[in-house]
C-alpha cells in the first residue's frame, strides 16, 4: 500500500525508459527491462534490507541461498540490471543540470517528493535532519555525523507528522550544492521556512524543531507566514531574554521553571528543569493570545 502511494507507475516507467536507453548507449544493445522487472529489483532490495548478508552473491549461493530473493530473479539478471539502471538520460544532461550533485536521480527525487507533499498533513509537524545510511566512498554528498544510529550517509532535512509519514524533504548537498546562500535566519531557519512552503498557511499548523533551527527571528518569521512554531533553543539565540540561571533553577529541583513573554510577537520563552535545564521558545499557547 505504502509503496504504491509513494512510487507511482509513472516513476517506474521513467526508470525503465532511461535504463533501456543507457544500456544501448553503453553496450550497443537494449537490456529490455520493464516495469514489472524494476518492481522486482526494488522488492529484492527491500528483502535484502530485512535479511542482511555479507555480500550480494550469498543470496544465490547454495550454502546461504535465500529463496525470497533467489527465486524472484537470477543473480546474473539482477547484476545486469544494476549495471544499467538509470533515472535520467546522461547524454541529454546540460552543464547546468550537472551542477546539481543529485542530477542523476533528480527527476525521480522530484516525483517522489511530489507524492509526499500530496499526503494530507496532520496538524503537528516536526522538522529535523535524518540520515540515509550509505557506506560507499564514491559520493560528493556523503557525510559523517557523530552520535547518529547510522553516522555515515546522506543527510536529509525532513518534515514529518505525528503519523510518522514524510511530507516534504530536501537532500543536503554540502559545499554550495544547495543553490542559495543562508539568510539572516541561518541555515537551520532557512530549512524550516523552505519545508513549510508546501504547508497551507493560516491553518493553525504547529511546527516543532530542535535547537539547531530555533531562533527568535525564526519564530517571528513563522508567525508572519501563518504558522505556530515551538522549539528548544540555544542560550545565545534568546534575543536578550533574561531567564533564571542554570545552577539556580537546578537548586529548585525538577519541575521548576521560569518564563518571559514577548507581547509584541506573542512569543513565550520558557526554561524548565528536567534532569537538566531545557529552554524552549514558542508562539503556540492554544487558541487564546498570551497575556
Amino acid at each position: 500500500m505504502y509503496f504504491r502511494r509513494f512510487v507511482t507507475n509513472e516513476m517506474l516507467e521513467l526508470i525503465v525508459e532511461y535504463t533501456n536507453r543507457y544500456s544501448v548507449q553503453k553496450d550497443g544493445k537494449c537490456v529490455s527491462t520493464c516495469v514489472k522487472e524494476i518492481e522486482l529489483v526494488l522488492g529484492i532490495y527491500f528483502r535484502m534490507g530485512v535479511v542482511e548478508m555479507p555480500s550480494v552473491r550469498m543470496y544465490w549461493e547454495n550454502e546461504s541461498r535465500y529463496g525470497p530473493v533467489a527465486d524472484v530473479m537470477s543473480r546474473n539478471r539482477f547484476q545486469t540490471l544494476l549495471t544499467f539502471i538509470h533515472f535520467v538520460d546522461n547524454e541529454a544532461a546540460t552543464d547546468d543540470d550537472r551542477k546539481d550533485k543529485l542530477w542523476k536521480i533528480r527527476p525521480f527525487v522530484n516525483m517522489f517528493r511530489e507524492q509526499c507533499i500530496q499526503v494530507t498533513p496532520k496538524q503537528q509537524q516536526s522538522i529535523d535532519e535524518m540520515m540515509v545510511p550509505y557506506k560507499g566512498k564514491f559520493s560528493k554528498i556523503r557525510q559523517y555525523i557523530k552520535g547518529k544510529p547510522h553516522p555515515w550517509g546522506f543527510k536529509v532535512w525532513a518534515r514529518c507528522s505525528v503519523s510518522g509519514l514524510l511530507h516534504d524533504f530536501d537532500i543536503y548537498q554540502r559545499n554550495g550544492g544547495n543553490k542559495t546562500k543562508a539568510s539572516e535566519l541561518g541555515l537551520g531557519g532557512d530549512v524550516i521556512v523552505k519545508l513549510c512552503e508546501t504547508l497551507p498557511t493560516n491553518k493553525d499548523y504547529q511546527v516543532f524543531g530542535d535547537n539547531f533551527f530555533t531562533s527568535a527571528g525564526l519564530l517571528v518569521k513563522m508567525k508572519q507566514l501563518g504558522f505556530h512554531y515551538t522549539g528548544t533553543v540555544r542560550k545565545n539565540r534568546l534575543a536578550k531574554c533574561q531567564l533564571i540561571g542554570g545552577k539556580e533553577i537546578a537548586k529548585q529541583g525538577r519541575g521548576s521553571y521560569d518564563y518571559r513573554v514577548n507581547t509584541v510577537h506573542n512569543i513565550v520563552c520558557l526554561k524548565w528543569q528536567d534532569t537538566k535545564a531545557v529552554t524552549l521558545m514558542s508562539t503556540y499557547a492554544g487558541s487564546e493570545p498570551l497575556e
